[in-house]
This record gives structure tokens, sequence and C-alpha cells, in this order.
């Protein structure tokens, strides 16, 4: 087995993990704060000061030119809270390969459609096919929206290419 798979196995036990044990307590993850949203999704969060953790996997991975684009996409973004009360620091999300991080990345964009609180399919468990090929499920009905189990803490801040939605934690695929 190669260090990356290993690593990635790590990853998905701790995130699962983590998700476990999240889902047990009502922390909060400090909401995107309510910002001006003239530019695109990259943009956005690059003015953002709780996104830094997931900004600085778009730089790496190159995909921020991709989300200054045309889109239309949907973005799941985790807070730095919430990357932090999984267990992740900078450090150890620099030091993951590109391929891992564009694999993260892509897990948590939808390419091709923007959506929000109203548009996000009824669940339960309606499937969604992420840009990386991946499918997530989103259940959205009267105790909140959830994506892959994970719980979305605010939704529809607005880009002028999409819509960027805060999740409790980071989607592993």
């Amino acid at each position: 087995m190669t260090i990356q798979s290993r690593l990635i196995k790590f990853l998905f036990i701790l995130s699962v993990c983590c998700s476990f044990f999240l889902s047990c307590t009502k922390t909060p993850t400090g909401p995107i704060p309510p910002i001006a949203t003239t530019g695109t999704i990259a943009q956005v969060l690059s003015t953002v000061s709780n996104t830094t953790f997931f900004n600085g996997m778009l730089k790496q991975t190159g995909l921020d030119s991709t989300l200054k684009g045309t889109g239309p996409f949907t973005v799941f973004v985790p807070t730095d809270t919430a990357f932090a009360l999984a267990g992740f620091t900078v450090a150890n999300l620099s030091a993951l390969p590109d391929s891992v991080l564009y694999r993260l990345v892509t897990y948590a964009i939808i390419d091709g459609i923007s959506l929000g609180s109203a548009t996000l399919p009824l669940g339960p468990d309606a499937k969604i096919v992420t840009a990386g090929g991946d499918s997530i499920y989103v259940s959205n009905n009267s105790t909140g929206i959830f994506v892959n189990g994970v719980p979305v803490t605010q939704t529809d801040v607005p880009a002028s290419n999409g819509t960027i939605n805060a999740v409790m934690s980071p989607l592993i695929p």
C-alpha cells in the first residue's frame, strides 16, 4: 500500500470519526460573514477571513482560477473552524500531495449549476455529481440541509458565478 493511499485511508477514517463526534455537539463553525458579492466565488472566498484553509487548497491546486470562471458553480466550503474541529491544520493540508488536495476540493464543487437553500434537491439523499466525478448526497428537509450527513451551516452566499454554502465539516470523498 502506497503512502498516498494510506494517507487517503487515514483521512477518510479521521473524517468519519470526527463527523460522528461533531454530530453530537452544537459547536458553532463560524458562519461566512455577510460580504459584498460582486466578485466570483474565488474572489469572495479570498476576502473572507474564516475560509483561509479552503482558499489555500484552491490556490495550491490551481482551482482558484477555475472558480474565477463564468460558472455557474456551487461550492460547499468548510470554514477554518470546521477544518480545525476535524483535526486539520494548514501544515498538514499543505503537506498533502496536490492530487489528494485536488480530489478533496473538487468533491466540494458542483459544476454547471448554482444551488442554494431554495434550489438544493429535497432529500433524503438526493444524488449530485461533483466536479471531480464523485457523488454527494443532499438531504434538504425540515430538520435542515445536509451533505453526506454533514450539516450545512450557512447557505446562499452569492457570487457572480454561483453560490457558496458553508458546511460543518470538510467533505471527504
